[in-house]
């Protein structure tokens, strides 16, 4: 689901080095910045969309258990983060 829905903006790796991440000034988000949100507040981003509609939320689309999944998924991209 992640690579279908979020990798397009976002990267395979979160690192938002992308055409449109970069477009967008997307953070990366194995960053310590992105990765001090709260699970509850990763969940609620993904399930209603964030920065004024640039992202769009995916509670419908994908129901309240993949949003959560999902919110796992980028917690653990910060496990691949390479060393700076």
């Amino acid at each position: 689901v992640y690579s279908a829905k979020c990798s397009h903006c976002h990267g395979a790796d979160g690192a938002g080095n992308t055409v449109l991440g970069r477009t967008l000034k997307l953070r990366d988000m194995r960053s310590a910045e992105a990765q001090k949100f709260s699970d509850s507040e990763l969940i609620t981003i993904i399930a209603t969309g964030t920065d004024g509609g640039r992202m769009p939320g995916f509670r419908k689309k994908l129901g309240p258990e993949m949003v959560e999944r999902l919110a796992s998924h980028v917690r653990g991209l910060a496990v691949n983060r390479p060393l700076r």
